[in-house]
């Protein structure tokens, strides 16, 4: 899940009068971000940990700038026995939690081997 950029941008020039001037815009220069990671960022919006580095960089709480979106759970299948099961949502991405459990962890291992062999 991504989070807009709009929600930040708003708050610092709201917050600490910064305004918006095109390509040198003052709240990226603030931030320290390259104009290409800008756009990127500003069209697909950011990931959990980017939205979380750039609102304290911005000296805010993530949660002040995004809301109850920033801490809403995710709710996941186990890719074992497709139970469902909630998880951070800075682990719901790509990489994230795959099992439910240990025992469902054990028991992918425990496949994977028997398919090596």
């Amino acid at each position: 899940m991504n989070y807009p950029l709009d929600p930040l941008i708003e708050l610092m020039t709201r917050g600490q009068g910064l305004t918006e001037i095109g390509y040198a815009d003052p709240v990226r220069l603030a931030l320290g971000i390259n104009p290409q990671s800008w756009r990127r960022y500003r069209r697909d919006g950011v990931t959990f940990w980017q939205a979380d580095r750039l609102a304290c960089a911005a000296g805010y709480h993530p949660s002040l700038v995004w809301g109850p979106m920033f801490w809403d759970p995710a709710t996941v299948a186990c890719t074992m026995c497709d139970e469902t099961f909630v998880v951070a949502p800075c682990h719901s991405g790509e990489g994230g939690h795959l099992y439910c459990s240990t025992v469902c962890r054990s028991r992918a291992a425990r496949a994977r081997r028997r398919v090596a062999a």
